[in-house]
């Protein structure tokens, strides 16, 4: 519980500063992925079967949809299919090695 209260409240300061503020500072337009970056980074450095990287696509999905001009659920959908894609791939085809007992 702890995890997702922090991934949220970092979730919203990242919107915040993709909003309000790089935009001002930042002549090119690489700020406009930093939440995409952070839900993927933090659904590629968690475990599996680990349920952080969902709660990240939630919440960093709804603060982009209600911060943003389009339709409300797009960023969220979207979110969710990326890290759904990211957690099927490191469980089916991704083998991480393990300390082998001597």
């Amino acid at each position: 519980m702890r995890k997702i209260i922090v991934v949220s409240a970092a979730a919203y300061l990242l919107v915040l500063l993709q909003i309000g503020f790089l935009p001002h500072l930042m002549p090119y337009e690489w700020y406009r992925y930093l939440l995409a970056f952070f839900v993927i980074l933090i659904t590629v450095c968690e475990r599996p079967r680990g349920k952080l990287g969902f709660a990240a696509a939630l919440v960093g999905g709804f603060f982009a949809d209600v911060f943003s001009e389009g339709y409300m659920g797009t960023h969220l959908l979207l979110f969710l299919v990326l890290v759904f894609a990211i957690k099927f791939i490191l469980r089916h085809y991704v083998r991480f090695p393990t300390a082998r007992a001597i």
